[in-house]
């Protein structure tokens, strides 16, 4: 069996672009944004600790180029200044015993601490930004907060470095940031932005972009931010990983399908999905399908348990009529015919072997089986003991039916979403069973199902769930703690959508108040609530309050962000609108 664990081993054709990468790395004039995009399964994480073991290869021993370090932020989910945890990350993978590092932690620690506890110190803080300020005024006059914090996060990059005069390149490997809860993946890349620019450091993210892109218009609700110009401002050279090829997925299924499954190599090779954790499922599910059968169908044909395998992946709304109506599989294995006999597929079935790429490469695959079977007697099989078969890795209980509409065969987006919810559900079920309900991953999966309940319309849904999301929040992390403020934020959004303006006031005033005390005035999540409650007067009509924001807004936000920040573009384009 195949794990799902990333590895440095390519196994998968990957290899040139990590050495195309790892060029570009050593030759890159910093401070440098990489993101390395793909979905879920696509191999991202192995992509990146392949590159950094090849800069690590690539450096001459006595001299090193690079020096690296690894960060997850998502394992940091109760830390409100990920940045701060990025900084620790670096000083834990690099073993950086300075003075100068400690005195710039504790430093960044007392200026942004809500409650921070940095164990490498021993040094547990409470609310102290006040006192902070006041040395902060003692030791620099006149110098902002927000410079003298990129002053400490220099110092501790001087040192990642290798210290004064340092020329080595610090690259940072940023894993799973769309796995965090929309805040907390803001909040990262505005310290990227704000802090962490700096000579010398390149920062490598791997990315799922459609969450963070959720996550960017979540943080940044109501001020008509671009989510694609917001992530070009901060990621300088975008790498998108491509589909697997099929000489790779050919030589991949080779080596892991032995004796009589190697007869279905051809077939698993055509019709592959392109999305190497997907393919581990089927290779193995075919792998325990066939050690199963070996007891309880031992006359079975390979070729057609694999056939059934991949329609269970590629279409499972034709899988769940093959239960129902298993002598339609007369009709199914001819499905790959030739153009001129296409046109009598029947209609339910053209539809579900074509829309897509995945449905294509299966009615191809099954022409190759017709091929393999031959034609004239392809059809004459009971499917049933294969049906059978394979609902014991189905993953659902046995008769579970899947969701079928109109709309997912007319509405691809709405389809997408609406497939979505079901697995946000299951997400957030199993986050409650293995973790309690008061874990901080099981907060982080009931805000996302609340807004994948939000994107598909389902709005009181929607509502009860950011409203018991909120709740939970107060009670388990307290009312002045980050992500409780982004959930009080969110539930404002959802009053807003469903038409309660007033109620969406009350809570965007409250929330920006406590942002103001826990994360400071000038915070870019301060100032992105400034931008939604002004949003919020103008959508109840209060026209001098919503320009008076606006106006404070747009100066807070080109002093702390500067002015091409996509918020402040945002925030200056909704003031123009007003006063026009």
């Amino acid at each position: 069996m195949l794990n799902d664990e990333a590895t440095l081993h390519d196994d998968l054709g990957r290899a040139r672009f990590v050495e195309t990468l790892k060029q570009v790395l050593l030759e890159a004039e910093t401070p440098l944004v990489v993101a390395i995009y793909g979905p879920w399964g696509s191999g991202k994480t192995s992509m990146m600790m392949q590159l950094r073991e090849a800069l690590r290869e690539s450096d001459d021993a006595s001299s090193p180029q690079v020096r690296t370090a690894w960060f997850v932020p998502w394992e940091h989910s109760r830390d409100s200044q990920p940045g701060v945890s990025l900084l620790l990350a670096i000083r834990r993978d690099l073993d950086l015993d300075d003075v100068r590092v400690d005195r710039a932690l504790r430093a960044i620690a007392l200026a942004v601490a809500d409650e921070v506890r940095i164990p490498y110190l021993g040094l547990s803080l409470g609310r102290v930004r006040a006192n902070y300020r006041q040395l902060a005024e003692q030791d620099v006059e006149r110098r902002s907060e927000q410079a003298l914090l990129r002053e400490h996060f220099k110092d501790v990059i001087a040192v990642a470095r290798g210290g004064d005069g340092g020329r080595k390149k610090l690259v940072v490997f940023i894993d799973d940031l769309d796995r965090c809860q929309p805040a907390t993946a803001v909040a990262m890349m505005e310290a990227l932005k704000l802090y962490l620019s700096l000579a010398g450091c390149i920062f490598v993210l791997g990315i799922d972009r459609q969450p963070i892109e959720s996550a960017i218009a979540s943080e940044y609700a109501n001020l008509g931010i671009a989510k694609e110009s917001y992530l070009d401002k901060i990621v300088q050279l975008p790498f998108t990983i491509p589909a697997l090829n099929k000489e790779d997925v050919n030589s991949y299924v080779a080596a892991r399908l032995a004796g009589h499954l190697g007869n279905c190599q051809q077939m698993l090779t055509l019709a592959a999905p392109d999305n190497p954790r997907q393919l581990k499922r089927i290779i193995n599910a075919l792998l325990l399908l066939d050690r199963i059968a070996d007891t309880s169908f031992p006359n079975r044909d390979s070729r057609i348990l694999c056939a059934v395998a991949l329609i269970q992946n590629s279409a499972p709304d034709l899988y769940q009529r093959l239960r129902r109506n298993p002598e339609d599989w007369a009709l199914v294995v001819p499905a790959g015919i030739d153009s001129q006999e296409r046109a009598a597929r029947p209609g339910w079935l053209e539809d579900m072997l074509s829309g897509s790429d995945t449905r294509e490469a299966l009615s191809a695959a099954l022409l190759l089986l017709r091929g393999l079977l031959g034609s004239s007697s392809a059809g004459i099989v009971d499917i049933q003991p294969y049906i059978g078969l394979s609902e014991q890795v189905s993953g659902r209980p046995p008769g579970a039916e899947r969701a079928e509409t109109p709309e997912q065969l007319d509405q691809q987006t709405a389809a997408r979403i609406d497939e979505a919810v079901p697995l946000y559900e299951q997400a957030l079920k199993e986050r409650v069973q293995e973790l309690g309900t008061d874990h901080a991953e099981t907060l982080a999966a009931q805000s996302n199902l609340a807004n994948a309940y939000q994107a598909a319309g389902r709005v009181d849904q929607a509502l009860a769930l950011y409203q018991e999301t909120y709740r939970n929040m107060i009670r388990v992390l307290g009312a002045d703690q980050r992500d409780t403020l982004a959930a009080e934020s969110n539930l404002a959004a959802a009053y807003q959508a469903a038409g309660r303006i007033d109620d969406a006031i009350a809570l965007y005033e409250h929330a920006l108040d406590g942002m103001s005390r826990v994360i400071g005035a000038d915070h870019p999540s301060t100032l992105t609530a400034k931008g939604n409650l002004a949003a919020a007067y103008q959508a109840a009509g209060r026209i001098d309050d919503a320009l008076a924001l606006y106006e404070r807004t747009v100066a807070e936000m080109t002093q702390a962000l500067g002015a091409d920040h996509p918020a402040t573009e945002a925030a200056m384009a909704a003031l123009r609108s007003l006063q026009n």
